[in-house]
C-alpha cells in the first residue's frame, strides 16, 4: 500500500489521505494536510541530517555505500 496518511480531525472525523482522495477542503481540513506535508518535511530533513552524521563502519553496519549516503543527504526535504 502506498503513503497514507491519517488525519483526525477536532470534530472526530477521520479521513486518509493517498494520493490527494477523500480531501476536506475547509480551511481546517487544508491546515491539517499543510501541517501534515511539514511535518514530513521535517522528518527528511532530521533523517537525512542524522544519516549524514553517521561514519563509515556504521554505513556498512546499515549496508549502504558512502556514495549512496551522499546521494541521500543532497535531497531537498520535498524530495522522497
Amino acid at each position: 500500500m502506498g503513503n497514507i496518511t491519517k488525519i483526525e480531525s477536532q470534530s472526530g472525523r477521520i479521513d486518509y489521505f493517498p494520493f490527494g482522495l477523500n480531501l476536506d477542503w475547509s480551511l481546517t481540513g487544508l491546515m491539517l494536510r499543510l501541517h501534515a506535508l511539514l511535518a514530513t518535511w521535517h522528518e527528511r530533513a532530521r533523517q537525512r541530517h542524522q544519516l549524514a552524521g553517521l561514519d563509515g563502519r556504521m554505513f556498512r553496519d546499515i549496508g549502504v555505500s558512502r556514495a549512496e549516503v551522499e546521494h541521500e543527504c543532497r535531497k531537498t526535504p520535498w524530495r522522497k
